[in-house]
């Protein structure tokens, strides 16, 4: 199994950017899509592998931010930010159990993430600071 995101910049382009994520690793791809004048999106016409970087995914997911700068990898127990420009990691965030899910803001400024500690967190993420911690429903 495997976790998928897609990002498509906010400009009228005919690239976006997927992200796989998997047991071992997380792949990011751009795939270049061709347009017909009345704006109708057909099949993609060439894909290709743009990075892949050494985090999993399996367990958690993966988020682009709008303009598909920065991906969200959530895996295990930790959420890490990563340029896709580069690969390089911005930030790591460790919640205190498994992550389910991650969501990257379409700025790339805030991540919020939740799982097994039975809590939605927000971060800012140039600070790396908490921002929110919301408690999930009781009696599960």
């Amino acid at each position: 199994g495997s976790r998928v995101g897609w990002a498509q910049p906010a400009q009228r382009l005919v690239r976006s950017a997927l992200a796989v994520g998997t047991s071992t690793h997380t792949e990011i791809w751009s795939i270049f899509w061709q347009r017909h004048r009345a704006g109708v999106t057909i099949l993609p016409w060439q894909v290709e592998p743009l990075r892949r970087i050494d985090c999993t995914a399996i367990t958690g997911g993966v988020s682009f931010s709008m303009d598909a700068s920065k991906l969200a990898i959530a895996g295990d127990e930790m959420v890490s930010l990563h340029s896709t420009h580069s690969g390089a990691v911005l930030n790591v965030y460790r919640p205190e159990a498994r992550v389910r899910c991650v969501a990257l803001s379409t700025s790339g400024q805030h991540v919020a993430f939740g799982g097994f500690d039975k809590h939605a967190t927000l971060y800012r993420t140039n600070a790396g600071a908490e921002m929110l911690r919301l408690p999930g429903p009781k009696g599960n």
